[in-house]
Formats: structure tokens, sequence, C-alpha cells
């Protein structure tokens, strides 16, 4: 009888043993970072899944949360991807999240719940960046035209205190994709160049061949925001790479983990930068090399 009841005890022991060593110290802490993003996104779920697995492989706890989830956990930091999975977190948590990205500046400047993050990621390119890129492609460009719609018309003031003296900006205003031609007649008629800023409503797939066409009637170069724009036809564009957004989210998450300072509004840092030869070359451009022009670029950075 008393071996049975000291073999019933050191059967339990054992248990006991093996879950101390299953629940380890830590098992129920909380994640350093919760990552709130749409899982109706591909996109947003290759980068989401990817920044866990590299965070983990760094020795961080991430927890990835989808829309909708019906709870998120408790954590240090709270990041979103995108303007619903950051309204997302205010409805689940009542605060803004303290990290977002993948937000553009005009949704920055709109959105209620973005204007009360910490720290927002911007997938804008900077202007000083994009007029950088027309300055070293074209030195003679005196007169950058542009077209501003719906999700871009808060960038006038901005892109001209970004030329400075050194350009004279042209613009005109277009509510519609209708308005786009009259519109571009209005400011190509004496520009050197047409910069086609973010805005999904003027410069798409669906626009991006009446844009060009009517810049290269009248012989002016195009600088764009996207790769797709250059094999489109427009001669150049600067824009950031999903593996260089997704390596500057790790680095910021990283920062604040650590309390480093961040700005509030954090622009891309690396970028690359498509030529579209053929154009050039109907153009009459010489072009410098792709090597000379990024570095050119990097050169006109503010110091870190």
């Amino acid at each position: 009888m008393h071996s049975r009841s000291r073999g019933r005890t050191r059967a339990t022991l054992a248990i006991l043993a093996l879950l101390t060593t299953l629940v380890a110290p830590g098992a129920f802490a909380q994640p350093d970072i919760v990552l709130v993003y749409s899982q109706g996104s591909s996109f947003q779920t290759r980068i989401a899944e990817s920044i866990g697995t590299r965070l983990r492989a760094d020795g961080l706890s991430i927890e990835l949360a989808t829309i909708p989830a019906s709870a998120l956990p408790a954590t240090t930091i709270t990041a979103a991807l995108g303007t619903q999975a950051t309204d997302h977190v205010v409805r689940m948590t009542g605060r803004a999240p303290d990290y977002a990205a993948f937000v553009s500046r005009f949704e920055l400047a709109t959105n209620t719940t973005l204007g009360q993050t910490r720290h927002v990621f911007t997938i804008d390119q900077p202007l000083s960046r994009q007029l950088g890129l027309i300055e070293t492609l074209l030195p003679q460009a005196r007169r950058i035209a542009v077209v501003l719609g719906p999700s871009s018309s808060d960038g006038l003031r901005r892109l001209r205190a970004a030329a400075g003296t050194r350009l004279a900006v042209v613009a005109a205003q277009a509510n519609d994709a209708s308005e786009l031609g009259p519109a571009l007649d209005t400011v190509l008629g004496d520009a050197d160049a047409y910069l086609a800023m973010p805005d999904e409503t003027l410069h798409n797939s669906d626009t991006a061949h009446s844009v060009l066409l009517s810049a290269y009637r009248r012989g002016i170069p195009v600088v764009a925001f996207s790769r797709a724009f250059v094999r489109a036809g427009a001669l150049a564009a600067v824009f950031s790479e999903p593996a260089q957004i997704e390596s500057q989210i790790i680095a910021d998450l990283k920062a604040l983990l650590e309390n480093t300072n961040l700005p509030r509004q954090i622009d891309p840092r690396e970028f690359a930068i498509e030529i579209n030869a053929r154009v050039a070359a109907a153009l009459h451009l010489t072009l410098p090399d792709l090597s000379v022009i990024t570095e050119a670029l990097r050169n006109l950075e503010p110091n870190p």
C-alpha cells in the first residue's frame, strides 16, 4: 500500500517537473511587440510574417495579429501596417499604436488616429529626393510641372519649399481623372519636366498612358514614383523596395524597444532608382550611370 502511494507521489512529482520544464520562465510574459496587419493584403501578410521571423531570430518576442482580431495582448510596443490596422488598434485598445507603417503623407495629414500615433513611417519618398533625381538627370531643368489630385493636393506648399529658388513649380489641380487632360495641357506648355506625384486618382495604371503621351508629345520627360510607371514609359523613378521597407520597420521597432529617439514622421531611408534607357534615347538625353545617380542622391541626404 505504502509502495503504491510512494509510486503515485513519484509520478506526481515527475509530472510537475515536466510541467515546470515545459512552462519555462517567461512563457506567459507579454510579447515585446504586437504587429497588426490586414490579412486581406497578401503584400502585408508577406511583410508581417518576414518581420516576425527576423525579429524572433534576433531573440525578440513578437505576436502577429490580423484584422479582425477580437483582442490584442498587452505588449511593450504596438505596431500597425496601414490605416485599417491603425484604426483597428484604437478600436481594440482605446489608444493609437506606438508605430505605424505603410502610410502615405496624405493619410498622415487626414487620419485622426494616425495623428495620435507616436511614430509614423510614411511610404512616400521625400520631396527633396524626388527633386534631386530631376536635377541629377536634367541639370538644365528650371520649371517642374505637377498636377495635384485629391490625395496630393496638400503637397504643393511642401513641394515649393523643397524646390526653393532652384526650381519653379508649375501646378494645376484635378479632382478626378476626367480633369487630368486639361490640367496637363495647362502645366506642360512651358515645363522642363513633369513630376508624377503619388495620387491614386490621377496617377495609376489606367491614367499612366495618357499622362506619358501628353508629356512626350511635347518632348517633356516624366519622373515618377514607382518601377511600374517607368516600365510604362516614364524616364525614371525613385522608390523604396519592399525589402528596404521591411528592414527599416525592423530597425525602427528595435530602436523603440531600446528607447531610442525617433522622429514622429519617418521617411524611407533606403531607396532604389529605375531608369528607362529607351525613353532617354528617344528624348535624346545622355544620363549618368545608375551608380553615379544613386551616389548623387545619397549626397543630398541630410546627415543622420
